[in-house]
């Protein structure tokens, strides 16, 4: 392993080689928040939840395996070739322009700009206002960015990760092939 992920996990160095890579990863790091509550890596517990999550989805997700997500919920998933891909959990598609060849690629797009990969910018003002984020919650609209919810302060609630999971999920796969414009009624049942 080069020294991108070895510097986003504070210098702990160790080779992945042949083995799988979530099992390498769980193995060597302690999952919860990083990067002032921005980037969230998984806990076996969130890992698999994710991976059921995800099941539901069109079968072109089901060959990653969830492994950290960003401030905002949105989460990257590592293939079996080692390759990187991130979801979006609004829209429920793969974010081509966020696919990296390895975890050490993707650790040093996330060292080299946080602000815009996890969101780290966003973090910092929320902990300013409001504390900081439980360990296990993302921030989210409270109106859908995908419905023209600004990504401001005063839109943002933190949420429970699989709560989020579960309901962007479901909104986006009922939203997901509708025009853009169209309108949307959203029913919340408790």
């Amino acid at each position: 392993m080069t020294n991108g992920i070895a510097r986003l996990l504070g210098d702990r160095v160790f080779d992945i080689g042949d083995d799988d890579p979530i099992e390498t990863i769980a193995s060597h790091v302690r999952p919860g928040a990083m990067m002032h509550g921005a980037l969230l890596i998984l806990s076996d517990e969130q890992r698999r939840s994710a991976a059921r999550h995800v099941r539901a989805l069109p079968s072109e997700f089901h060959e990653g395996i969830p492994f950290a997500a960003d401030l905002f919920g949105d989460f990257w998933m590592v293939h079996p070739d080692g390759a990187v891909r991130k979801v979006l959990t609004e829209t429920v598609e793969v974010d081509r322009t966020e696919d990296r060849e390895s975890l050490d690629a993707w650790a040093e797009a996330v060292l080299a700009d946080p602000d815009v990969e996890v969101g780290e910018k966003f973090a910092l003002a929320w902990a300013e206002e409001n504390g900081s984020i439980p360990n296990g919650k993302r921030l989210t609209g409270k109106t859908p960015f995908v419905m023209g919810g600004e990504y401001s302060l005063d839109n943002l609630y933190a949420i429970d990760f699989d709560e989020l999971m579960a309901v962007r999920l479901h909104v986006g796969l009922e939203i997901r092939d509708l025009p853009d414009g169209s309108s949307v009624v959203i029913d919340v049942v408790d």
